[in-house]
């Protein structure tokens, strides 16, 4: 029997994980780097090693012990505790899509690259809205270093928002700091061992490799107490079978390698299961995440990520409009609803479009809109005998009316408002200028960035963060130098 939520029967994620057992004792995965093959190695993997590296072929017995030390709920600790997300609260909640290199300035609307100041933006109207669960960094600091972008990502997104960060760090050199930075955003080290406001998102190279610096990356982040989020972006056709459920059971032995490194790195590192896995689109041999096919792919895969009791993060949302149109409107209702009633604990992918190469501070705030929607319908409807209400049809009777009654008033603040979408009569709608959804989306953006107050820093913790990353900077050229 298929529950409301599920795409598969309870038998399907069985044959999936069978065949990834498969995949993984079998043919294995490459892993580029040597101290992650010693410590797969003691823990009973079997190693082939060539120049790069080498195939690490895991048993099933180490796979099963490995899923079973992940946590299987979390505690994405905010720098404002009252925000801290509990992935076992049964509640979905939404994130931006992470790793754009283009924006539209909110201002002109032009095309440009992404700076360290728009990076503090997404932060603030992530802040801002409810719906938004985590800040799952959005766009890149391109106006900085390479080498220290993420703690440049980091310093901005720390000063705009109180949310849960995850953050990807591109190296292992730079996760030292980026923890100095966190633990000063929440008043020392100490505290932030207790409540890390900040995971590690990781990805997989397919098909079926880890590279040195992800290997590197993950071994770094579970050894100091640091959540991963391990993604997987598997492309069906073209890194990955053509097959929706071959790309799937690929996409699965990739995220359960990353899973047993961290484990057997540190026993008991928070995994949190993640997709960005679609299709390649055959014509172009482009990423395609607008198509329904990504949706599909998303559903299946936080149904596997319940089978295994794990914690997943799916995204969703992103279309491959090169505007925030009618394209894009379409693309993200479809894929963000079938996902949505797969009931992820997260699902990433508000403001993407262009296949997730370009952000929309515009479609953001849209999306947030249709997100509320989604969540009220998600919600569905309660009955009892006080909902069911045949007191109050019997006392308001044939020709009466309910806008006096106190059940009504009670009531009205429960159903769905609009902030940007409009539902007045075309009158008002003309008085106001006639503003179209977009339009009026531009505009909370601006409102937001000028008047949104985030929560600050302690006291001085702005210019340590400043401090941190002007000294690291210095070590790196000099370093270079020699």
């Amino acid at each position: 029997m298929i529950n409301e939520f599920s795409i598969w029967d309870h038998e399907t994620p069985k044959l999936i994980h069978r065949e990834t057992c498969k995949v993984l004792s079998n043919v294995g995965i490459h892993v580029g780097d040597d101290m992650a093959l010693d410590l797969l190695s003691s823990s009973g993997a079997l190693i082939t090693k060539d120049k790069n590296g080498g195939i690490v072929r895991f048993p099933e017995n180490l796979v099963e012990d490995c899923l079973a030390w992940a946590p299987k709920s979390i505690v994405y600790y905010a720098r404002d505790p009252a925000h801290d997300l509990y992935t076992g609260s049964g509640t979905v909640r939404f994130s931006t899509y992470g790793e754009c290199i283009q924006i539209i300035d909110p201002y002109d609307r032009r095309l440009r690259p992404t700076t360290k100041q728009d990076c503090g933006f997404t932060g603030k109207i992530v802040d801002y809205y409810s719906e938004c669960g985590v800040m799952e960094r959005a766009v890149c600091s391109t106006d900085k270093p390479a080498a220290t972008q993420p703690l440049h990502n980091l310093e901005a997104l720390l000063n705009n928002t109180t949310k849960h960060i995850i953050i990807g760090a591109n190296a292992r050199e730079n996760v030292k700091p980026m923890i100095a930075m966190a633990s000063l955003a929440v008043g020392g080290r100490e505290v932030f061992n207790k409540r890390p406001i900040i995971s590690l998102s990781v990805c997989s190279s397919s098909p079926l490799t880890l590279t040195k610096p992800t290997c590197e990356i993950i071994m770094t982040g579970a050894q100091a107490g640091i959540g991963l989020w391990l993604i997987s972006m598997v492309l069906a056709g073209g890194t990955g079978p053509m097959t929706l459920a071959g790309s799937i059971v690929q996409h699965n032995a990739e995220i359960l390698s990353g899973l047993i490194l961290a484990q057997v790195a540190r026993k008991g590192t928070p995994c949190t299961y993640c997709s960005s896995t679609s299709i390649m689109y055959m014509k172009n041999a482009a990423s395609i995440l607008g198509a329904p096919e990504f949706g599909l792919m998303g559903r299946a895969i936080a149904q596997m990520a319940r089978f295994y009791g794990l914690p997943s993060a799916i995204a969703s949302g992103v279309s491959d409009s090169k505007s925030t149109d009618v394209q894009a409107a379409y693309e993200t209702a479809i894929n963000l609803t079938q996902v949505a009633l797969s009931q992820p604990q997260i699902i990433y992918g508000l403001g993407g479009i262009e296949g997730g190469l370009t952000f929309d501070l515009a479609k953001l705030v849209l999306d947030c809109e249709h997100v509320r929607h989604l969540l009220r319908a998600i919600e569905g409807i309660p009955v009892d005998e006080y909902q069911l209400a045949y007191d109050e049809i019997q006392a308001v009777g044939p020709g009466g009316n309910y806008l006096i009654q106190k059940r009504t008033l009670e009531h009205m603040r429960a159903q769905s408002t609009v902030s940007v979408f409009d539902r007045n009569p075309r009158e008002i709608w003309e008085n106001m200028g006639a503003p179209n959804a977009l339009e009026s989306a531009c505009q909370k953006v601006i409102h937001i960035i000028d008047s949104h107050q985030t929560k600050p820093l302690p006291i001085g913790a702005d210019k340590g963060l400043s401090n941190i990353i002007t000294d690291f900077e210095a070590d790196l050229l000099q370093k270079v130098g020699c």
